[in-house]
C-alpha cells in the first residue's frame, strides 16, 4: 500500500500547468488583483464544501470522495484549455475547488488507517513524509514535461489538457484500494447524522486547545505560503527577462527553460524536505517547537527576499523562494502527525478538512490583499506583508507563554 499511496501522490502533483498558472493567467490580461480575486473565489467554495465533504467521505467513502474530486479536476483542466472569458476562468476554478474540497484531508486520513491497521502509527510522519516526497518528484517531473511544452511552442493553455492523462490512471489507483479502507458508515447514513457528525468534530477543534493553536498555526503558515508562493513564476520571469543569455530567444520560451530548470531542482530537495521531516522533529524534540522554529525561518526569508527584490537582486530573492519551498515540505508531515496525536480515525479526515477550511479563509483573505501590493507598489511589498503576519504571530504566541 505504501507504494499506491506514493503513486496517488506521484500523480496527483502532474499538473503540468502549476509551475506557470501565474503566466497563464497574466497572459490572459489579468492583474495580480483579479489572480487574487480568483483565487480567493477558489478558497471561499474550498470554505463553504471543505468540512462536509470530509463528513462525508468518512461517512459515506473515502475512495468515492476521491474519485469524484479527480474527475472535477479534469473538468476544470477541458474549460481552463478552451476558456476565452473571465467567466469561465471562474467555472473552471469552480470545478478546481470542488475537487480541492473532496480529495483535502482524505487521502491522509487513508495513510493513517492503515498504519493504524498494521500497528505503524509510530511510523505515521516517517511514512507520510515519504509519500509526500513522492509527491514532490511528480512536481519535479510535472515541471519539466510542462517546459517543454511550452519550450516546443504549445503555448500555457494547452498545458492543462495534458494534465488530464496521469488524474485518469490516479483514479484507477485509487479504485485498487482495498475496501477497508474505505471507512464509511454500512447502515446508511442520513443528512441529519453527517451533520452531527460534523457539528460534534467541529466543537472539538474548537475547545481542545491543543487542535485550536494547531490550526491557527496551519492557517497562518499555509495561508501567507499559498498565497504567495506563485510569485517565483514573476520573479523568474523578470530574472529571464533581462539576462543577456539567449538573446535570440523569444521571451516566453526563455522563460520556460528557467523555470524548468529551477522548479526541477526546487522539488527535487522538496521530496528530500519531506522524507526527512521526521528527522527535524527529532532534531527540535517536539512538534510545537518544530513548527515554530520553521515560521520563524521563512519569516526571516520573505523579509530578505524583500529586500533582494527592493535592490534588484532577484537571483537571491530566488533562492529564499525555493528555501521556503522546501520548509513547506518539512512542516507539512510534522503537522499533518500533530492532527493524528490529537483525533480519532472517525474523526480524522473532518478534522483534516476543517484545517483545510481555516487554511482557505487565510488564503481568502491573503491572495487579493497580496495582489493589490503587488498591482500598486511592488511585489517586494507582498512578501513583507507575508513575514511580518508570521513575526506578529511569534511574537503574541511568545507572550501568553
Amino acid at each position: 500500500m505504501i507504494f499506491q499511496f506514493s503513486l496517488y501522490g506521484f500523480l496527483k502533483n502532474l499538473r503540468f500547468f502549476e509551475a506557470f498558472l501565474f503566466l497563464f493567467l497574466r497572459d490572459k490580461g489579468l492583474s495580480f488583483t483579479d489572480i487574487g480575486l480568483l483565487l480567493a473565489f477558489k478558497e471561499i467554495l474550498v470554505n463553504l464544501f471543505n468540512i462536509p465533504t470530509g463528513a462525508i467521505a468518512d461517512l459515506y467513502g473515502r475512495k468515492k470522495s476521491l474519485i469524484f474530486a479527480f474527475m472535477a479536476y479534469i473538468f476544470s483542466f477541458l474549460i481552463f484549455t478552451y476558456s476565452s472569458s473571465i467567466f469561465l476562468l471562474y467555472l473552471a476554478m469552480f470545478l478546481f475547488g470542488v475537487g480541492e474540497s473532496f480529495r483535502s484531508g482524505t487521502h491522509k486520513a487513508m495513510i493513517f488507517d492503515y498504519l493504524r491497521s498494521h500497528n505503524r502509527l509510530s511510523d505515521k510522519t516517517l511514512v507520510y513524509g515519504l509519500t509526500r516526497s513522492w509527491s514532490q518528484r511528480g512536481s519535479a517531473v510535472s515541471v519539466l514535461v510542462g517546459a517543454s511544452i511550452v519550450f516546443w511552442g504549445a503555448g500555457y493553455k494547452n498545458i492543462f489538457i495534458y494534465s488530464i492523462i496521469p488524474y485518469l490512471i490516479g483514479i484507477i489507483n485509487i479504485a485498487l484500494y482495498p475496501s477497508y479502507l474505505d471507512q464509511k458508515n454500512e447502515t446508511g447514513t442520513t443528512i441529519k447524522e453527517i451533520f452531527k457528525h460534523l457539528i460534534k468534530t467541529t466543537k472539538k477543534c474548537w475547545h481542545s486547545i491543543g487542535l485550536r493553536h494547531l490550526i491557527l498555526q496551519s492557517t497562518l503558515y499555509e495561508g501567507q505560503f499559498r498565497s504567495v508562493k506563485d510569485y517565483l513564476q514573476i520573479l523568474i520571469s523578470l530574472m529571464a527577462a533581462s539576462l543577456p543569455f539567449f538573446l535570440t530567444i523569444e521571451s516566453e520560451r526563455k522563460t520556460a527553460i528557467f523555470i524548468g530548470i529551477i522548479y526541477f531542482v526546487l522539488y527535487l530537495l522538496s521530496s528530500y524536505a519531506s522524507k526527512y521531516s521526521h528527522k527535524v522533529l527529532k532534531y527540535y524534540g517536539s512538534e510545537e517547537k518544530s513548527i515554530r522554529k520553521i515560521m520563524l525561518i521563512t519569516g526571516f526569508l520573505l523579509l530578505l527576499s524583500t529586500i533582494a527584490v527592493f535592490t534588484s537582486h532577484l537571483w537571491a530573492a530566488i533562492i529564499c523562494f525555493i528555501l521556503i519551498f522546501n520548509l513547506q515540505n518539512v512542516i507539512r508531515p510534522i503537522m499533518t502527525a500533530s492532527y493524528d496525536d490529537l483525533s480519532t480515525s472517525q474523526e480524522q479526515a473532518t478534522i483534516l478538512s476543517v484545517e483545510s477550511q481555516a487554511n482557505s479563509v487565510g488564503i481568502f483573505i491573503m491572495a487579493p490583499m497580496l495582489g493589490y501590493l503587488a498591482d500598486h507598489y511592488s511585489i517586494a511589498f507582498a512578501f513583507l506583508f507575508c513575514s511580518l503576519i508570521l513575526f506578529s504571530y511569534l511574537i503574541l504566541r511568545k507572550s501568553e507563554n
